[in-house]
């Protein structure tokens, strides 16, 4: 008698049949554990960037318009342009803030790849002051006491500790050392229009300057950044751009902040009547480029729009932003975050 081991044809389609059975099971099990984990992980990193892109523009704006002065009215600034797409970059620091919608005619000029509104924040770096040893205008020389890392194209202020007046301005060429070179009209767009301090300047939207002569100067940097959102490599990216030009009179590269940022919305709130208080919230096309409406803005709303880097959801996900309600056709998940924030400079 023969005797077979192994399993028969029957069997084995049997046993198939049954780890299908069982695979079938599994597998939407499996596949159903590894979404849940990548939406968790996308949620998480939304939230980790949410409250560090919410913290870090509220942080900003919050100084907006720091002089380091108890009184503002003694800022001018002699900085102007010739090209539309620099002119941001003019923004005196004793407003703070000022808006730009989005279009070519609006954030399109700070950066023709911008996507969304964009937000400037301007303010005087005091922290990072220089004491000033020697200022001669005519010559348009200004020593420090020491030396500094400035550059050609910088924007900078020039004051007395009195904070009785302050100069805004850009430096010139052979600023290095020890030394600040002044310039009047360099012949590059974005420019000094007239003398720093005299009295006889002319080309300035609030009068002139007459400096306090002191013994007791500083110089410091000015500081005016743009944030805005554009896209990279396929993501809606966060990015901010300062003022100023290079040496060789190129704008000041824009720089990518966080990922996933896709929508930005800003409300600006105005105290029309001076008692400390927002007495409406009006957007950027409002104020228009009205300084003295600029100067009324204590507060700014902010609405971000956080997405995820890859698409973990089954199905679309709908989401309320700037007062309306938003229908993706995607399955990215999103997050939106709404702040309101004091400009302290402006109360």
């Amino acid at each position: 008698m023969k005797h077979y081991q192994g399993i028969s044809l029957i069997e084995a389609l049997l046993a198939v049949l049954l780890s299908a059975i069982l695979l079938g099971g599994i597998w939407p099990m499996f596949t159903a554990i590894i979404r849940s984990y990548h939406l968790q992980e996308a949620m998480a990193s939304l939230q980790s960037n949410g409250r560090f892109v919410m913290d870090f523009l509220s942080r900003e704006i919050r100084m907006a318009g720091f002089t380091g002065c108890l009184e503002q009215d003694g800022i001018r600034s002699v900085i102007t342009s010739r090209d539309t797409s620099r002119q941001w970059m003019t923004l005196p620091a004793d407003i703070g803030v000022m808006g730009y919608d989005t279009g070519r005619s609006g954030a399109g000029l700070i950066d023709s790849k911008a996507t969304s509104p964009a937000l400037v924040i301007s303010r005087i770096l005091r922290e990072n002051s220089y004491p000033v040893s020697s200022y001669i205008d005519s010559a348009g020389t200004i020593q420090l006491l020491h030396s500094h890392n400035f550059d050609s194209g910088d924007l900078l202020a020039l004051g007395d500790e009195q904070c009785q007046k302050i100069g805004i301005f850009k430096a010139g060429d052979e600023t290095q050392g020890n030394r600040i070179r002044y310039q009047v009209d360099d012949g590059q767009s974005l420019h000094n229009c007239g003398r720093l301090f005299n009295n006889e300047t002319g080309c300035l939207k609030n009068k002139t300057i007459s400096v306090v002569r002191s013994n007791s100067l500083w110089l410091s940097p000015v500081e005016t950044m743009a944030y805005y959102i554009r896209n990279s490599n396929g993501q809606p990216v966060l990015y901010r751009k300062r003022a100023g030009l290079s040496a060789s009179g190129r704008s000041l590269s824009a720089e990518a902040l966080v990922e996933g940022i896709e929508s930005l919305h800003f409300l600006y709130g105005l105290d029309d009547n001076d008692d400390g208080t927002v007495d409406q919230y009006v957007s950027a096309q409002t104020l228009g480029d009205k300084d003295d409406q600029w100067k009324k803005v204590t507060g700014v709303r902010l609405e971000v729009v956080f997405r995820s880097l890859q698409p973990v959801l089954e199905q679309p996900q709908h989401y309320f932003f700037a007062k309306k309600t938003v229908a993706p056709s995607d399955h990215y998940l999103r997050y939106v975050m709404v702040r309101t924030v004091a400009i302290r400079n402006q109360l």
